[in-house]
């Protein structure tokens, strides 16, 4: 028995030598060409010191960005024994985003299905990681958000604005604080339902309407931060909820194919849409069925919807907060509204140069994808000059590229939108829709939205906030404000 016992001591410990000698190889490999923060702990890398960062702040940024000034815009990380480079350089970034069609994306496998249901499928423009099927897929969507056929849906986001603003002189009237987090969820569902697979979920005027995504973007927050999160009862009602919205989702997205094959087998005319679009392709494709067009609808809540309320939400506690560059605002839109209706046409979009400033410095301090990750799989690779070795994760943080002090300047950290009424910045310095192949194929839309929403609220209302706080984010899946979101509204005429 002493013999056996000795035997698994020395075993355990020459296994636990070997790992630990292959830690310290590897530490060396990435030391020796990436600066690196001191590390608290051999086995755990620099995961205490994050993980005390993302409870205090929200988020790892700040903390982040104080690694970048000390070590400048390259450098690396260890999260136990999986090492990360952030790469900050403009060389990086072409690297990684656009130079041979970019790094592979690293796979999202709870977007893909979640506890066995399934969200974006392994086809989903998110999820996929690229190749043939993500190529096609891509180049197939591509032209229905084109701005021929986008721009003929603006009446229906004009019409779900009208119902919004009705909503918002009601909270006015009575003097109630709106969360403005919550309300830009409610419109941007409406409008991307309406816009992409002819909807009316009418969610603003629904009292009560269950934020159901907000639930699944939680679970898969937990989900990639706990690796017991699908073990045990103890997140359960976490998950029960983004269930119950996948399923319901999904059911929506069928009854929408359904109706509109119904019409037009009577021969009705339809809305040129996304969706419309989507039929045309399935009957040149049979590869893409009913399941995967299902899939891109959800896709389009997971990458348009959600990234679009929390930009319009970031915007509003902005300008709340700030009387000159509401009062420029203001007076840009009313001039444009003056003795008319306040629907925006094709031609009114382009005349709101101080609001695109607003809505692009928003997403210059408050970028909803404020972490890209990348992979690289196969020796050789080099990414912005620097040699990176296989199976390593690479990442850039536009939410520390947004306030690099030697592109905006001493005051990176200021609300100024008039950054952007001159030259425009370094082009891998400000990628809020991203570049290369991956770039974000719902950018027209998404800012055609945000300027007839905004537009409409600054017109109508004047901005203060409900309460003294700052505003803080606080990264889930994307970044999404915490606090200092919630507004007093007041009658601007």
């Amino acid at each position: 028995m002493l013999a056996v016992g000795s035997t698994i001591i020395l075993v355990t410990v020459a296994w636990i030598s070997y790992l630990s000698w292959k830690l310290k190889s590897k530490h060396d490999r990435f030391l020796s060409v990436f600066p690196s923060p001191p590390m608290p702990s051999f086995f755990k890398g620099h995961y205490p010191v994050i993980k005390a960062a993302s409870d205090r702040d929200g988020h790892m940024f700040n903390l982040y960005q104080r690694w970048t000034e000390d070590l400048g815009e390259v450098w690396c990380r260890f999260l136990f024994w999986k090492p990360g480079v952030i790469m900050l350089s403009d060389a990086g970034i072409k690297d990684m985003l656009v130079t041979n069609g970019g790094l592979p994306k690293l796979y999202q496998g709870a977007l893909t299905y979640f506890e066995g249901l399934r969200v974006t499928g392994y086809g989903g423009l998110i999820a996929h990681v690229g190749g043939h099927v993500w190529l096609r897929k891509r180049q197939a969507l591509e032209p229905s958000f084109h701005s021929k056929y986008l721009l003929p849906l603006l009446p229906r986001i004009n019409s779900i604005t009208d119902a919004l603003i009705s909503k918002f002189k009601r909270y006015s009237e009575m003097g109630e604080t709106v969360d403005m987090k919550d309300e830009m969820q409610l419109a941007t569902i409406d409008v991307i339902s309406a816009v992409a697979f002819d909807l009316d979920i009418n969610s603003v005027g629904t009292e009560n309407y269950e934020l159901g995504l907000a639930h699944l973007m939680d679970a898969l927050y937990h989900a990639a931060m706990n690796p017991t999160f699908h073990y045990g009862p103890f997140h359960r009602d976490k998950k029960d909820r983004a269930k119950k919205w996948i399923r319901e989702t999904r059911e929506l997205g069928h009854r929408a194919i359904t109706k509109r094959r119904e019409k037009l087998e009577r021969g009705e005319a339809t809305q040129k849409d996304i969706l419309g679009h989507c039929l045309h392709i399935q009957e040149h494709n049979p590869w893409y069925t009913d399941e995967d067009i299902v899939d891109d609808f959800l896709t389009f809540f997971l990458a348009g919807q959600e990234t679009t309320a929390t930009v319009l939400a970031f915007a509003l506690a902005l300008l709340a907060r700030d009387t000159r560059v509401y009062n420029k605002v203001a007076a840009e839109v009313k001039e444009l509204m003056k003795e008319r209706d306040q629907h925006l046409t094709q031609e009114d979009l382009s005349q709101l140069p101080y609001l695109e400033c607003v809505i692009k410095e928003t997403m210059r301090l408050y970028p909803p994808g404020s972490i890209l990750r990348r992979m690289v799989f196969d020796e050789g690779v080099k990414v912005g000059g620097y040699p990176i070795p296989p199976d390593t994760m690479v990442l850039s943080v536009p939410f520390i590229q947004g306030r690099l002090r030697g592109t905006w300047g001493e005051d990176c950290r200021e609300f100024k939108p008039e950054r952007f009424e001159g030259p425009c910045p370094p082009k891998f310095r400000y990628i809020p829709f991203l570049v290369g192949p991956r770039r974000c194929i719902g950018g027209g839309l998404a800012m055609m939205e945000m300027k007839v929403i905004l537009s409409r609220i600054i017109y109508n209302f004047t901005l203060a906030p409900a309460l003294n706080d700052p505003i803080t984010p606080v990264l889930r899946m994307t970044l999404c404000p915490f606090t200092g979101i919630k507004l007093k509204l007041g009658d601007n005429f």
